[in-house]
């Protein structure tokens, strides 16, 4: 989470991109090493130059206010 104009606000970011799923899997362990309480990765494996909301099922994370509050 992050502050924005004194508003919490849920942050959901891509962090690496390979196609490569050895190196998917190094730095999936690597993060998870240093991650802290609020932070959550996952490995998701689609085929490259694919618009995922065409996809049946896609990373996503549902954030409501009160996992937002601080």
């Amino acid at each position: 989470m992050e502050q924005k104009e004194n508003k919490p606000i849920g942050v959901v970011s891509v962090v690496y991109v390979t196609s490569d799923i050895q190196l998917a899997k190094q730095k999936f362990t690597q993060l998870n090493k240093h991650q802290s309480a609020d932070e959550f990765y996952m490995i998701y494996s689609c085929p490259v130059d694919t618009y995922l909301p065409d996809m049946g099922h896609y990373p996503s994370i549902e954030i409501s206010q009160e996992d937002l509050q601080i």
